[in-house]
């Protein structure tokens, strides 16, 4: 099987880049994203990291459709990588599903992914797309912090002691090592079947559990408490993913090793 990255200097393709299920696949930037040159000529696969940066600002891209339409030309799939955020922001714990409507109050940046969803869905057959969970590693960036939530809770800690938290921290949501997601990645482009697939741990962890992996590994550090109220809740329902793939389970005892991991592997940076 032929599988072809866009988008190489993303956080997620670089870590999937490491990992030896990606040995042969081809990885590309975001400039040499339409270069049929570059293009194997067996390819069978592609798939999206890249992101047009106006997405992030809620404004609908071609991006994908014209790699999705590219990949068709080469007889391939192509996977465009989403979000949970397609699925909007809920007032209640709930567990999303691929087939259920978007809560109301949506995030500019969701709302963008829906419409390059629905435009897929709507143009090509070839389309595979995967709603990610939260996809967490090794993401502290002295130069150039990530602004997610790993990557805000790990600068915190290296630089400050502590972790401070935007939300409350006895609030869960669905998160899954960026190890095992690269593995299960492997299997959805080795057996690519076309439609909408949520791609998460199934599992219900509390961001205080998290940051409290992560400290054991880091060996120090305290947890400031949030009194915020809880919001947002979610865990994302694997049942049409893993009966299409057959993915491995992911156990709370793989997130806990991976966070344990990346403590010890901060406390080593200098």
């Amino acid at each position: 099987m032929s599988i072809l990255v866009i988008g190489q200097s993303s956080f997620l393709a670089q870590e999937v880049q490491k990992l030896s299920v990606s040995k042969d696949w081809t990885f590309l930037g975001y400039k040499e994203a339409f270069d049929k040159s570059k293009w194997p000529d067996d390819v069978n696969v592609v798939i999206g990291f890249a992101c047009d940066p106006k997405v992030k600002e809620g404004v609908f891209s071609d991006f994908d459709h014209k790699l999705a339409k590219m990949a068709k030309e080469f007889g391939a799939f192509y996977i465009m990588l989403s979000s949970r955020a397609v699925y909007g922001v809920a007032d209640q714990p709930q567990i999303f599903k691929e087939d259920q409507k978007p809560y109301p109050d949506m995030t500019s940046y969701g709302q963008a992914k829906r419409e390059i969803e629905d435009d897929l869905l709507k143009n090509f057959d070839n389309v595979i797309i995967l709603r990610l969970s939260i996809i967490f590693g090794l993401e502290y960036n002295l130069q150039d912090p990530r602004q997610t939530f790993f990557g805000l809770m790990l600068k915190s800690l290296k630089e400050e002691g502590k972790i401070n938290f935007s939300m409350s921290n006895q609030t869960y949501k669905d998160f899954l090592p960026v190890s095992v997601f690269g593995e299960h990645l492997a299997i959805i482009a080795n057996k690519p079947k076309s439609g909408i697939y949520n791609f998460g741990s199934a599992i219900r962890t509390s961001v205080d559990d998290m940051a409290q992996w992560v400290i054991e590994g880091y060996g120090s550090g305290v947890i400031e408490p949030n009194q915020l109220a809880v919001i947002d809740n979610m865990v994302m329902d694997m049942t049409k993913t893993s009966a299409a793939y057959r993915l491995p389970s992911v156990t709370t005892e793989i997130i806990r090793q991976n966070c344990v991991a990346i403590g010890q592997c901060l406390k080593e940076i200098k």
